[in-house]
């Protein structure tokens, strides 16, 4: 089994990306993805969002993948409510997401496993 870190990351709007953070084993390098779930389309719409770049950190990757996400949102008038790790932070712990969250300026806590 690959390490991942996934992120659920849920708006005002029905739209719902999931982050996730990827280090194949053995390697020293992240690499970060996001899937849109976006129904605000008519009809409705998935996609994957990959970055090319690979991260010599998680902290890096994720903070890629979230200004990624912020910058999504804010292009379609959407308002990010809630980060959740619904797995453990495999990669990441809390204060280290929520200090990157911080940053980029999305003023939500960051959970989890919802809490």
């Amino acid at each position: 089994m690959v390490p991942v870190q996934e992120v659920d990351i849920h708006t005002d709007k029905k739209v719902f990306l999931k982050v996730h953070l990827v280090r194949p084993y053995g390697s020293s390098v992240y690499s970060a993805e996001v899937i849109v779930y976006d129904s605000e389309y008519n009809p409705p719409f998935s996609s994957i969002v990959s970055f090319p770049e690979k991260s010599q950190s998680a902290h890096d990757a994720y903070e890629r993948a979230l200004k990624w996400c912020r910058e999504y949102a804010a292009k379609h008038s959407y308002k990010i409510l809630r980060v959740n790790n619904p797995c453990n932070a495999e990669f990441l712990d809390k204060g280290t997401q929520q200090s990157i969250l911080n940053k980029l300026n999305i003023n939500v806590l960051v959970e989890v496993n919802g809490a």
